[in-house]
């Protein structure tokens, strides 16, 4: 296997190579795929570093050297640049400052995060220069949400034949690589909860929501029956890995999102459809309405009407992060490593987040971005161009259902929902300036024609 996997690693990066847009498409599904147990078993860089980190790597040198210096592609300084290079200088300040209080035992492990950014940051900035044409632009849509349903196929797999699925399990959960499966099979399927190509459930629901949102606006598009059906039975594909991931965070994402899209959203229909499937899952499916009920059990107990100690210990870490941050962590931050040392575990809200664990920093860059993203999704919704005006609608939507997500998990901090974030700002910022040229294109040919 180890051979190949060295065989495949080299026939993605000779791709990249050869072609680094093709690259950026690629990207999604070796990140959605990517087999965390069994590369952490193996450990084969330093630092358990990863190959979607090191095709990221790759992919943005060969964009730089190729795209940039010799290609003459020049380098794009505007709104996604400055998102992507500011949560960048955010973190570096907040690690800085949280490293300081520490012993130099803790160091790397501060070095790491920094590196982890870089690496979004190369990823992001090499998918930025990529995306020039609306076909581009469709190529992109298209492989997130096709590489999250293959993830999703990875969650079904793991949750009913894990034996089959242990390179993608996590290491704390799964057996020694080589063991037979069947040690795995005889887990409680209760107690077993799909991590899949995700690596954690959270994050995993984060992105197989967001994906959903995606291919419901997607399916407004589709021109013939067998295409809209397909699309159908991907957003049952989601859907089903999504519940199996069993993730609170992720259920009230959906459900908060879907409510809203029925009542106002402009493609009514599909949302009810989603409402009334997960509805059907839950009477049908015995096995899954307990499992549902057992999740929720921890938030609400309803035979004695009362909130679960899980939630009021969820309202106690906010507070704890808020008590503990003094006026130098306000300022400057002290890095998501620097609040688990402090509060001994994350912060699950990345409002909570943003203040106490990256500063007056994080929350200004949060505001800006915010506002430059709904400023430009703004100006696409109002093109002449359908797809544009559809594809900054859905991801409209996405960012609001990533924002309440963001309300019970540090989704600023955890990798998948950067990826989603980060990947929003791309669709959105590429959108706008395509609707931005075919404006000009349109009021030069107005010119020609002598109308103006």
């Amino acid at each position: 296997m180890v051979i190949l996997f060295a065989i495949l690693i080299f026939i993605v990066l000779a791709i990249i190579f050869a072609n680094p847009k093709l690259g950026t498409f690629l990207i999604w599904p070796i990140l959605f795929t990517y087999p965390h147990g069994w590369w952490y078993f193996n450990g084969f860089l330093p630092l358990n570093i990863g190959y979607d980190d090191l095709f990221c790597i790759a992919l943005f040198l060969v964009v730089f050297l190729r795209r940039n210096i010799m290609g003459g592609v020049p380098i794009r300084t505007g709104y996604a640049f400055w998102v992507i290079s500011g949560f960048m200088m955010v973190v570096t300040v907040a690690a800085i400052s949280g490293a300081m209080n520490y012993s130099s035992v803790y160091w790397s492990t501060f070095l790491k995060e920094i590196l982890k950014t870089g690496i979004f940051w190369c990823l992001f900035y090499a998918i930025l220069h990529c995306v020039e044409t609306e076909h581009d632009l469709r190529i992109q849509f298209s492989m997130f949400s096709l590489s999250a349903v293959t993830g999703a196929a990875i969650i079904i797999l793991q949750y009913y034949a894990p034996s089959l699925a242990w390179p993608w399990q996590l290491p704390d959960v799964s057996t020694l690589v080589g063991q037979v499966g069947s040690d795995i099979q005889e887990v409680d399927i209760e107690s077993r909860r799909a991590y899949g190509a995700f690596m954690n459930a959270n994050g995993a629901a984060c992105i197989l929501t967001a994906s959903l949102i995606l291919l419901i606006g997607a399916i407004r598009l589709q021109k013939t029956l067998f295409s809209k059906i397909f699309h159908y039975g991907l957003c049952f594909v989601l859907l089903v890995a999504l519940l199996l991931t069993k993730s609170r965070s992720g259920f009230l994402m959906l459900g908060l999102t879907m409510i809203p899209m029925a009542f106002i959203g402009q493609n009514k229909k599909i949302p009810w459809f989603v409402l009334a499937a997960c509805i059907l899952v839950f009477v049908l499916f015995a096995e899954t309405r307990s499992a549902f009920m057992k999740r929720l059990s921890d938030i609400y107990n309803p035979a004695n009407k009362e909130v679960s100690a899980n939630v009021e210990g969820r309202i106690e870490l906010w507070k704890r992060y808020f008590t503990t941050a003094d006026l130098k962590t306000l300022v400057l931050g002290q890095s998501h490593v620097g609040g688990m040392i402090r509060n001994e575990t994350e912060s699950h809200s990345m409002y909570v987040a943003l203040p106490t664990v990256y500063g007056i920093g994080g929350i200004i860059w949060a505001v800006a971005s915010l506002t430059g993203f709904i400023k430009r999704a703004l100006y696409a919704r109002h093109s002449n161009n359908l797809y544009l005006r559809y594809t900054v609608v859905t991801c409209l939507w996405v960012l609001y259902a990533f924002m309440v997500y963001g309300a019970t998990s540090d989704a600023i901090s955890s990798n998948y929902p950067r990826y989603l974030l980060f990947y929003l700002v791309i669709i959105v910022e590429r959108s706008y300036s395509i609707a931005c040229q075919e404006e000009q294109f349109l009021y030069e040919d107005d010119i020609q024609q002598g109308e103006y």
